[in-house]
């Protein structure tokens, strides 16, 4: 994996779990409800997804 690749991977997977923390800590605080929260998740779920697809596929070559 080039040296670009592997900081995009970073930078996806740093961004998806930043979000989900805010999202996780709205909820925690009753700021988010039920269906928010799954409003959200089907909105937002494709990114974290394929951030974290990205880094398994980064995680296999490094092995």
């Amino acid at each position: 994996m080039t040296s670009a690749k592997k900081s995009k991977v970073i930078a996806e997977v740093d961004s998806a779990i930043e979000r989900l923390a805010r999202v996780l800590t709205r909820i925690d605080s009753g700021d988010y409800g039920f269906s928010e929260a799954g409003d959200w998740l089907h909105n937002c779920g494709d990114d974290i997804v394929g951030a974290l697809e990205s880094a398994l596929e980064y995680v296999k070559e490094a092995a």
